[in-house]
């Protein structure tokens, strides 16, 4: 049950890191980003729990503090000490369909490299690997794509 829940928290891990990328304003990719945060904690207590590891359970209580609080937080006041400069400026290099077809390509790419790879003790959690994997691309296309300094602060955080 456990590694089935971690399935589908990373599977809503990619859903709203995509929605921090395709955001037209900061303050609603602040907000997709804290969301996100939740779930990447999620994904860290269920781990956690289901393993016995309480490394893990200590790593979700730090992302809870750093990621669902902290940088939002930071983000916000940065945010609103840069004057709160008109959000119409936050334009990206790719349309948000764009956007959205080059994640899922991202994800079957690296669901596709995973399952090709022979990891025996990690059989169960070979999606959450996968979607790890498509993360890490995501905040990449985060930085490449965006032309705002704070969106691609996101794609570092995504990261």
């Amino acid at each position: 049950m456990g590694y089935s829940l971690v399935n589908i928290l990373g599977g809503l891990l990619i859903v709203t890191s995509t929605m921090v990328v395709v955001s037209k304003t900061i303050p609603s990719a602040i907000k997709w980003y804290a969301i996100q945060s939740v779930v990447l904690v999620g994904v860290l207590l269920t781990l956690g729990l289901t393993t016995g590891a309480t490394e893990l359970l200590m790593w979700a209580a730090s992302a809870f503090v750093t990621k669902v609080i902290l940088v939002p937080f930071i983000l916000n006041r940065a945010y609103k000490k840069m004057g709160s400069p008109a959000d119409s400026t936050l334009t990206s290099s790719i349309k948000p369909a764009w956007t959205i077809i080059l994640t899922g390509l991202e994800v079957a790419i690296c669901f596709a490299v995973v399952t090709r790879l022979s990891l025996p003790t990690a059989e169960v959690a070979t999606p959450a690997l996968a979607i790890s994997f498509a993360h890490f691309f995501v905040g990449l296309t985060c930085i490449i794509s965006q032309r705002n300094i704070l969106k691609q602060i996101f794609g570092y955080c995504l990261m």
